[in-house]
């Protein structure tokens, strides 16, 4: 579980991360390329600081996730993050809880130090590349694949503003790819399967997600702001249009009311440093940190890189 929030969150953040244009209108990929490339390379080649907010809102419970996460960037082998996460399920106390993470890379391993409850933890995840400098050229070139399209909204001297149409069919090509990989989750290939041919099904008329971006040249600073609700929505309504006959017409009603009064969204800020920040897991977290044993094998073939 804690690797498969790494690979998730890590692949947000690099993707919400990650010269000039005579007038607003729509932007090709090579465009893209060309005028905004040297932007972010500014931020890569500084290293950057990168806050989170997560929030989604419904009738019953509400749910905040706050991350910040410093040492950004391929030069950094450390990564520390924090973070703050509320829950609060209507007529009961609020849920606080404060976690505190180091990513170290170690060669193609990836060594997570994680504290909870004021009890650290440290845990091996063999073959998982987050940082290495020749995959994030790779990058550069794949998370235009994650584009479907940019709309240019304003620039000037001092500000850019884009409105992203995001590639969900790359999304779920990924999602897929984890899904085939997983040997745990499903008790047959047949249930893998009937599993993938309703998650096309599903997923095939979600429709598109689309986010702001502003960056902010001057103070080097970039906030995007992505609003999942509709997507969500659209999630749920097609899994309720595939179970139709499965389901009692009040779930339905229920659901349906649950999901009109639900919000999600995402803001992220990326702020460059002023000059790189070498982090470094203090020595006392390394001593009291209790290995805990990963389920995944080791195995070259296996190797991910994110």
């Amino acid at each position: 579980m804690i690797r498969k929030i790494i690979i998730v969150m890590w692949m947000l953040l690099a993707f919400v991360s990650s010269n000039q244009v005579s007038a607003a209108g729509q932007l090709t990929m090579t465009d893209v390329e060309r005028y905004l490339a040297p932007i972010y390379q500014e931020f890569e080649a500084r290293g950057s600081k990168v806050k989170v907010d997560l929030e989604l809102i419904t009738p019953i419970a509400n749910f905040n996730a706050k991350i910040d996460v410093l040492g950004v960037d391929s030069k950094s082998k450390v990564s520390k993050l924090d973070y703050q996460i509320e829950f609060l399920m209507l007529g009961k106390a609020k849920k606080e809880f404060t976690i505190q993470q180091y990513l170290e890379q170690n060669g193609t391993d990836l060594h997570v130090y994680t504290q909870l409850d004021k009890q650290w933890t440290k845990q091996i995840i063999p073959n998982l590349i987050i940082n290495d400098k020749k995959l994030a050229e790779k990058q550069k070139v794949e998370r235009l694949e994650f584009i479907k399209s940019v709309e240019l909204l304003n620039y000037n001297t001092e500000q850019v503003e884009l409105a992203v149409v995001v590639n969900t069919t790359r999304l779920y090509d990924l999602v897929e790819k984890a899904i085939l990989a997983d040997k745990t989750s499903f008790k047959t290939p047949e249930a893998k399967t009937e599993f993938l041919t309703a998650y096309h099904e599903i997923m095939s008329k979600a429709g598109d997600i689309t986010y702001k971006e502003k960056i902010d040249r001057k103070n080097k600073v970039i906030n995007s702001e992505i609003d999942f609700t509709d997507f969500t929505r659209n999630i749920v309504n097609n899994v309720i249009a595939k179970y139709d006959k499965k389901m009692k017409d009040k779930d339905k009603q229920d659901l349906a009311k649950f999901l009109a009064a639900s919000k999600l969204t995402m803001k992220s800020e990326v702020i460059m440093l002023d000059k790189q920040e070498k982090i470094k897991i203090p020595a006392e977290v390394k001593q009291v940190a209790k290995e805990i044993p990963s389920k995944i094998q080791k195995s070259k073939a296996q190797t991910e890189k994110i």
